[in-house]
């Protein structure tokens, strides 16, 4: 039984650890991640992300096709390796 618990919180972890890498490993997949959390299911699939204009303070800015449904733009961070938002180069909608 202790056995089986412990396996059980090994692929949870594993799980969780995954999901995190995955949704990190580019900024498409974090701009679609962090619009499916914040309740659009169905648009965040759909919608195209592109390459905006680069700004001279906050570098690469990514932009979604329908603007109406989150940010305008987003900036990034990427630390080791993995993708994060950066909220104070980010705005508009």
């Amino acid at each position: 039984m202790r056995t089986l618990k412990r396996v059980t919180i090994l692929i949870v972890v594993l799980v969780f650890v995954g999901g995190y890498l995955y949704i990190h490993a580019t900024p498409e997949r974090l701009i679609r991640s962090n619009l499916f959390f914040n309740g659009y299911f169905t648009t965040a699939f759909t919608t195209d992300v592109y390459k905006a204009n680069i700004d001279s303070h906050y570098g690469q800015f990514y932009a979604c096709k329908n603007p109406a449904i989150g940010p305008d733009h987003y900036a990034f961070i990427k630390k080791n390796g993995l993708w994060y938002i950066n909220w104070n180069g980010t705005g508009g909608g």
